[in-house]
C-alpha cells in the first residue's frame, strides 16, 4: 500500500503542475521531516503567507499544501491536498472563499529554498506537504488539525480512484511513476535479504 501511495504522490505533484519525470523516484516524506536531508538555504528565509487581501478577514482556514524539493532545492509542482475554512459565523467555507488562501499559501511556499545537508551526496527529489493556517480567533493547532494528513503516501493512495478517472492527472503517468518505483522496491528488498543473510 505504501508502494501506491508513493506514485500517487509523486504523479500528484508532478502531473498537476504539468512537471517532468526524473530519472528515479522521489522520496516522499512525511510533513515535518523534510530536515532530515534537507536544510533552509543560506540567506533564505521561510516566508508564511498573511491573510490575502480578498480572503474573508474573519474567517479561520487551513490548507495542506503538497510539493516537491527538487534536486537543486527549488519548489516544484505544488497542490493543495486538503483544506478547510469556516467563517465568524462557525459557517463552512466554499472553495471560492478558501481560494484566496491556497493562492497565499503557494505564494509564500514557492519563495522557499533548500540545499542537502551536509551527509547528502546525491540530492533526491522529495515529496512531502506542509500545513499552513489562518487564525482568527481559533488557536493555530486547532486550525492546522483539519488539514492533518497523518500518512502522506497512505492519503494519496486512497485518493487515488479520483486521479485513475483523470480528474487531476493521466493514467499513464501513474503508470510510468508505478513501473520505477516498483523496480526501486525489488531492488531494496533484494538488499535487505543479502544483509539478512550476512547476519
Amino acid at each position: 500500500m505504501r508502494r501506491l501511495g508513493m506514485v500517487a504522490c509523486w504523479s500528484l505533484l508532478m502531473v498537476a503542475a504539468g512537471g517532468t519525470f526524473a530519472a528515479k523516484p522521489p522520496v516522499v516524506v512525511q510533513e515535518g521531516r523534510l530536515g532530515q536531508d534537507w536544510k533552509v538555504a543560506d540567506g533564505v528565509q521561510l516566508a508564511a503567507p498573511g491573510y490575502p487581501a480578498s480572503g474573508q478577514e474573519s474567517a479561520n482556514v487551513c490548507i495542506n499544501l503538497g510539493y516537491a524539493v527538487d534536486e537543486d532545492g527549488s519548489i516544484q509542482d505544488m497542490v493543495v491536498l486538503k483544506s478547510w475554512g469556516e467563517n465568524s459565523a462557525g459557517e463552512p467555507l466554499t472553495e471560492e472563499g478558501i481560494k484566496p488562501f491556497a493562492q497565499a499559501s503557494a505564494l509564500a511556499v514557492s519563495s522557499w529554498r533548500f540545499a542537502p545537508k551536509e551527509h547528502v551526496s546525491e540530492p533526491a527529489r522529495t515529496v512531502t506537504s506542509t500545513t499552513l493556517a489562518f487564525v482568527n480567533g481559533k488557536s493555530q493547532g486547532e486550525v492546522r488539525a483539519h488539514c492533518a494528513i497523518e500518512n502522506l503516501a497512505v492519503f494519496l493512495d486512497e485518493n487515488r480512484p479520483k486521479f485513475r478517472r483523470g480528474e487531476s492527472m493521466r493514467a499513464s503517468d501513474l503508470d510510468a511513476i508505478y513501473r520505477g518505483l516498483n523496480r526501486q522496491e525489488r531492488i531494496n528488498n533484494a538488499n535487505r535479504t543479502i544483509g539478512q543473510g550476512a547476519r
